[in-house]
């Protein structure tokens, strides 16, 4: 969060505990998901705990309603600010392009100089590689024929279509932010939101493959715009009322609809047909009552409690890393051993979990102090300052 933040929003100079809380939820989803996906359950399809974290994809719907919102409010606090653009996209670069760039830069040049990419399938994401370096992986996926792209053995970028849709995501929404007041803004908001839904539709109703529903940014762009929403809406008094009355009502039903679909179609997935139309849009309503109801301000704060606790604030620290670097570790972290401990299946299945993750801290622990912290430091360079020639044009007001 920004440290020009709205009165009562932030803590702690600027920082929300429980949102750090939220994001470190969102990682433990995503990890506790890949690390079931390659467990070997028996009767895998019919498990209650492979199926338990199967839900884990759905971390990545909660870090774009957390960066739609914590982006969005970052950009309206610093709306009238000198150097709004280059300072918003240093500080974003700077975040974000080091631990990326340095991974493909292992990935594409130093790898195949030690003898990998000797396989078909690592040399056919090798030829496609300039989806990775532009951050169009997500647009790569489908240009390139689907599941193939990423079907790389243990090397896998699969991950890198939600990276894409984030940086997407930052090179418009400033512009948005910066030229449209309120109202205008608002609309725009609710038209992208209205879009997507069709355009996922329209992706089932024509048989388009539904990788593209999933990674594309047009058709993933109301997630996004569900925290931009929320990052307006508490920058206004009246508005703020309306949205923490119905926060936990949104919650509320979002996760009734979900466990609804657990319970009818044996887990939630993200390739289930009514997930990937409408389900997504659920997803970000639900999120984004949670995010709300974890903010400061919300009724005392006692719902953003159970996100303060700093064990998990700790993987909300280490998650950029954690995302980025895991799937390398996965790919060397083998079930077998866990699954032959002759104990009964979900002790074997928990323990191996817990093991991946706390294997999976490692690069990123040594990642953020040897690499991304120096460059977080280089954003002093890059502070906001008011600019007092310049008229107001705060988002909100106008």
């Amino acid at each position: 969060m920004p440290r020009h933040g709205v009165a009562g929003l932030t803590e702690d100079g600027g920082r929300i505990d429980a949102l750090d809380g939220l994001r470190g939820l969102a990682i433990l989803l995503v990890m506790i998901f890949h690390l079931t996906l390659v467990y070997p359950f028996g009767a895998a399809e019919k498990s209650i705990l492979y199926m338990a974290g199967g839900i884990g994809w759905i971390g990545v719907d909660l870090f774009f309603v957390l960066s739609g919102f914590l982006i969005t409010g970052i950009l309206i606090d610093t709306k009238d600010n000198r150097n709004f653009f280059s300072n918003f996209f240093a500080r974003r670069t700077l975040r974000i392009f080091p631990l990326y760039y340095a991974t493909l830069i292992v990935v594409f040049l130093v790898m195949p100089a030690a003898g990998y990419f000797n396989t078909p399938e690592l040399n056919f994401i090798r030829e496609h590689q300039v989806f990775s370096w532009t951050y169009m992986t997500n647009w790569g996926f489908v240009a390139a024929g689907g599941a193939r792209f990423f079907n790389v053995e243990w090397l896998t970028l699969i991950h890198f279509w939600s990276l894409a849709i984030e940086e997407q995501f930052y090179l418009i929404w400033p512009f948005a932010v910066y030229f449209l007041n309120r109202r205008k803004f608002v609309g725009l908001c609710i038209l992208l939101m209205a879009g997507a839904v069709c355009g996922r539709l329209a992706v089932a109703a024509f048989g388009i493959p539904q990788g593209a529903a999933y990674t594309l940014t047009p058709f993933r762009i109301d997630t996004l715009v569900t925290g931009a929403l929320i990052a307006v809406a508490v920058r206004d008094r009246t508005a703020k009322q309306r949205v923490f009355a119905a926060a936990p009502w949104a919650a509320a039903i979002a996760a009734t609809l979900v466990l609804l679909v657990f319970m009818l179609r044996d887990g939630v997935w993200f390739a289930d047909r009514w997930m990937h139309t409408l389900g997504f849009s659920v997803l970000a309503i639900g999120w984004g009552g949670l995010l709300v109801m974890c903010l400061p301000d919300y009724r005392g704060g006692s719902m953003g409690l159970l996100f303060k606790p700093h064990w998990l604030r700790f993987f909300g620290k280490y998650s950029y890393g954690l995302y980025v670097l895991h799937p390398f570790v996965l790919a060397h972290f083998s079930p077998a051993p866990f699954a032959r401990l002759g104990m009964p299946e979900p002790i074997a299945a928990c323990l191996y979990i817990t093991c991946g993750i706390i294997a999976f801290v490692i690069p990123a622990w040594l990642s953020w102090h040897l690499l991304e912290k120096h460059f977080l430091k280089l954003k002093r360079f890059f502070a906001s300052a008011p600019d007092t020639a310049s008229p107001k044009r705060n988002l909100v007001r106008t």
